[in-house]
């Protein structure tokens, strides 16, 4: 960083900063990330401050800010159980229902691939595979084609 004092303050006309720590917290976390560098480093060093020894330190939010620090996206969260898809069809009705409503009336039944068959549904292709394993017949993806369940 430079920074211009200009004439006025009776200093040099450019000072040049380099920052040599930097900090990435949150507020009311006690764990943040610290990096620190020095001239002749080669590379920055990234670690935790505010873990006490012999106490379990949560540094999840830590390792969010220091991921950003270094211009790292964050992971996407997967899916978590318990959430909406997971939870689509709860029964046996419920699945069949679905079948009956969404999947039977579609003219290309017959020579739709499993993919389309679970978009049909709202689903992916391995909770499709995952349900009919569940809720039995259809077992397989030619019965569930031809209405036998």
């Amino acid at each position: 960083m430079t920074i211009d004092p200009g004439p006025d303050l009776g200093g040099p006309e450019l000072v040049i900063l380099t920052v040599r720590c930097a900090r990435v917290m949150q507020r009311g976390v006690p764990i943040f990330g610290h990096a620190d560098w020095r001239p002749g480093w080669t590379e920055v060093e990234y670690s935790y401050v505010g873990v006490t020894p012999g106490q379990k330190g949560d540094t999840r939010v830590a390792d969010n800010g220091l991921l950003l620090f270094k211009n790292i996206p964050l992971p996407k969260p997967g899916p978590k159980p318990g959430t909406v898809k997971a939870q689509k069809y709860k029964t046996r009705p419920e699945w069949l229902a679905a079948i009956r409503e969404h999947v039977m009336p579609k003219r290309t039944v017959l020579t739709a691939d499993d993919d389309t068959i679970a978009h049909w549904l709202g689903i992916s292709r391995t909770l499709l595979y995952d349900l009919m394993k569940r809720w039995g017949p259809p077992r397989k993806i030619d019965d569930l084609k031809h209405g036998r369940f």
